[in-house]
């Protein structure tokens, strides 16, 4: 808990993003990530798409941080009831 705690230096990201995350999401942000800015971004990401563990240790494993935005996407984010639209 206290790798976590201080993995975690501001208290409103951990309330906002991380509360919303499994606890093997955290597991995994914390062994596989240093810098706080990417926790953030993957933490961040996982949630609006419906990451599972699996998709997000693969989605870093692939630094996907580095490649984002270099290409349209056909993912859509899903809405807060955890449907998918469909337009």
């Amino acid at each position: 808990m206290r790798s976590f705690a201080e993995a975690w230096p501001d208290v409103e990201v951990v309330q906002r993003l991380i509360a919303q995350l499994p606890w093997g999401h955290n597991v995994e942000l914390l062994s596989a990530l240093d810098a706080p800015s990417d926790r953030v971004w993957y933490a961040d990401q996982a949630i609006t798409y419906g990451w599972s563990r699996n998709v997000l240790a693969a989605q870093i494993m692939s630094k996907l941080h580095l490649r984002s935005g270099a290409a349209p996407s056909t993912c859509r984010p899903r809405r807060r009831s955890g449907c998918w639209r469909t337009r």
